[in-house]
C-alpha cells in the first residue's frame, strides 16, 4: 500500500471496521464483501495501515465488472483482513492447472505483478494487498493494459496471518514460530502460535470444520505448464528440486508429504515503519521467515527489496538467522555504513523488478535501493 502516510501508532493494533457514508451517503464497503461478523477480532500487532478506501467513480466501476475473475472469495475470519481457521487454498483449482507459483506480498497498485503475469503466461501468480484502490488498479490494470490476465489472483488479507492457513496442507514443517506447526491437522495450533507470536496468550478457539478450497475461475489454457520452479533464476540462484509441486501429485498432502507451494515469494518495498518503536511492525521478522521457509519449494527464492538502509540489515540478519534459508549472496556487496561490519550479503538489481513509483521516489531523495536473495535449501 502506499507509504505516503504518517507512522503513528492509531488505531493500527486493531483491525478497522468497513467505512461507511461515502460520497453520496453510499456504503463504501459496497461490493468488497468486507462486512465481518459482529465478534471482535482479538488483538494482534499489525505489519500495514488500511487508510483511503475511496476510489474514483471510473476506477470504481472497472473493479466491479471485473473483481470476480482475479479477487479470491475466501472465508473470512474475525477481522475484516483476516482469513478463518478452516479456508484452505489450492492453486491448481484456484488457476485451472499445474505450474510455479509466484507470490508477491504488499503487491500496491499491481506494477510489478500484472508486468510479471503478462510477460510469463506459464507462470501463476497471487498478490496479497489490503488497500483496496490498490487491488482495483491491478485489476484494471490487468484488464485495460494487458486485455486479461488469466494467470493473475489477487487476495485482499493479511498476508502474514492468512499464509501459513490457506496452504497448510502444503507446507512442511521445520520452520519456526507458526511455521513449524502448519500442518493439515493442526489449525488450533498455527492460530495459537500466530497469537502468541503477536503477543495474545489467550485465543478464541472454535470446533474446526471440513476445509474448502477457494475457488475462482480458472485459466481457460490447457498448455502443459513449465515444470521448472526456478523460473527467472540465475544458474547459481536454482536449488535441486526443478519442481513446483509436490512430486507424488496428491491432491491432499499430508505433513510428511508436504514439500512446499511457492516457487518464489517477492516482498519489494514493505512498508519500512521508519520510528523506532514501529519496528515491531516491520513484514520481515523472524515469523514471517518461518513462514517463507515453510512453504518455499526446496529451491524456491524469497526476492525482497528496500530503500531504507535499516531494513535492508535487518533483512539480512532474518534470513541468515532463519532455518531452512541461505543467503544466496552472502558476504557480497559489504556496506559501509553497516553496523554489522562490512558483512555484506546483497544481491545484484532483480532483472525482473519493475522500476516502480517506490524506488523512482527513492532515487529522487537519495536513498540507496537494497536487493536480497534468499533460497529454500533442501530438506
Amino acid at each position: 500500500m502506499s507509504r505516503d502516510q504518517q507512522w503513528d501508532d492509531a488505531d493500527f493494533d486493531r483491525e478497522s471496521e468497513p467505512r461507511r457514508g461515502g460520497r453520496d451517503g453510499r456504503d463504501d464497503s459496497h461490493a468488497h464483501a468486507r462486512h465481518q461478523p459482529g465478534d471482535t477480532p482479538y488483538p494482534r500487532v499489525r505489519t500495514f495501515a488500511r487508510r483511503g478506501d475511496r476510489m474514483s467513480d471510473t476506477l470504481e466501476r472497472t473493479f466491479e465488472k471485473y473483481k470476480h475473475a482475479y479477487l479470491l472469495d475466501l472465508e473470512r475470519g474475525t477481522g475484516v483482513t483476516m482469513v478463518a481457521d478452516t479456508a484452505r487454498l489450492d492453486p491448481r483449482i484456484v488457476f485451472g492447472r499445474e505450474a510455479p507459483l509466484i507470490v508477491e506480498v504488499g503487491c500496491g497498485n499491481g506494477e510489478q505483478i500484472t508486468a510479471a503475469a503478462a510477460a510469463n503466461p506459464d507462470i501463476n501468480y497471487l498478490g496479497f494487498e489490503v488497500w483496496m484502490p490498490g487491488v482495483a488498479k491491478a485489476v484494471s490494470s490487468a484488464v485495460r493494459n494487458y486485455g486479461g490476465l488469466a494467470n493473475l489472483r489477487l487476495a485482499d488479507v493479511d498476508a502474514l496471518q492468512a499464509l501459513p492457513i490457506l496452504f497448510a496442507d502444503f507446507a512442511a514443517s521445520g520452520g519456526r514460530d507458526a511455521a513449524s506447526v502448519v500442518v493439515d491437522d493442526d489449525i488450533y495450533a498455527v492460530r495459537a502460535v500466530f497469537a502468541r507470536s503477536r503477543g495474545v496468550h489467550e485465543v478464541p478457539m472454535g470446533m474446526p470444520a471440513d476445509s474448502e478450497l477457494a475457488v475462482v475461475p480458472g485459466s481457460e489454457s490447457a498448455d502443459s505448464p513449465e515444470e521448472s520452479a526456478g523460473f527467472g533464476l540465475a544458474p547459481h540462484e536454482t536449488g535441486a528440486n526443478p519442481r513446483g509441486t509436490n512430486p507424488r501429485g496428491t491432491n491432499r498432502k499430508t505433513s510428511a508429504q508436504a514439500v512446499g507451494i511457492i516457487s518464489e515469494l517477492w516482498t519489494f518495498f514493505a512498508d519500512p515503519w521508519p520510528k523506532t518503536r514501529h519496528r515491531k511492525r516491520r513484514l520481515v521478522s523472524p515469523e514471517f521467515a518461518g513462514i517463507a521457509a515453510a512453504l518455499l519449494v526446496d529451491g524456491g527464492v524469497w526476492r525482497l527489496a528496500t530503500d531504507w538502509a535499516d531494513y535492508a540489515w535487518q533483512m539480512r540478519d532474518v534470513i541468515e538467522s532463519t532455518p531452512g534459508l541461505e543467503n544466496v549472496y552472502a558476504g557480497e556487496r559489504p556496506d559501509e555504513e553497516d553496523p554489522a561490519g562490512p558483512r555484506g550479503g546483497f544481491a545484484p538489481r532483480f532483472e525482473g523488478r519493475v522500476r516502480t513509483a517506490f524506488e523512482r521516489r527513492a532515487g529522487r531523495e537519495g536513498r540507496e535501493v537494497r536487493d536480497l536473495c534468499a533460497r529454500r535449501v533442501l530438506r
